[in-house]
């Protein structure tokens, strides 16, 4: 079993992870393996295939201190027109909007998708001056995937101050 990494002494980190159910046409984000054919779809180079329009992205994310201690969480889901893919991407975009809503700042981003970590970071794993992005094997990313698989069941984002019961044991057994 991996187990999560600490971030640095003074900063956050946030866990990122999305899920996709092919029975609810939604995807979960619990924040790229085709990063290029986003940019391709905004720049109207490439089209979205019929079979992806309307599916729902679910998210999971869990922001917790350099001690590995829980800060918040936040479960979500949304109704992109994009590949499952893609869900990753949008992910790691919900993240950061709200860290930024929260106005955090010393933020390391942690996801499963290596491809998406490898395209934004390309050699140098600072998104900006505050935020730092870094791959996750999904064996340590167990709490934001766990997230992203319960969005699925929820009519609306939610805010989580305190440990939700289903990440509690992985959380503490994280920090043996």
């Amino acid at each position: 079993m991996r187990k999560q990494k600490c971030s640095a002494a003074g900063k956050l980190k946030c866990n990122i992870d999305a899920a996709f159910s092919e029975d609810s046409n939604r995807v979960g984000f619990a924040l790229l393996e085709k990063a290029k054919l986003v940019r391709e779809i905004s720049d109207g180079k490439n089209e979205i295939p019929h079979k992806f329009l309307g599916r729902k992205i679910y998210v999971g994310l869990c922001i917790r201190d350099a001690a590995g201690n829980f800060r918040k969480a936040k479960m979500m889901w949304s109704n992109p027109i994009c590949k499952p893919e893609i869900g990753e991407v949008l992910g790691l975009l919900y993240a950061i909007q709200w860290v930024h809503e929260l106005q955090l700042t010393n933020v390391d981003f942690e996801m499963d998708a290596k491809l998406v970590v490898d395209y934004f970071t390309k050699g140098n794993n600072n998104v900006s001056e505050n935020f730092k992005m870094e791959f996750s094997w999904r064996q340590a990313n167990e709490v934001a995937h766990t997230l992203a698989r319960e969005a699925l069941f929820l009519p609306s984002s939610q805010v989580f101050n305190d440990v939700p019961l289903s990440i509690l044991t992985l959380i503490n057994n994280e920090k043996l």
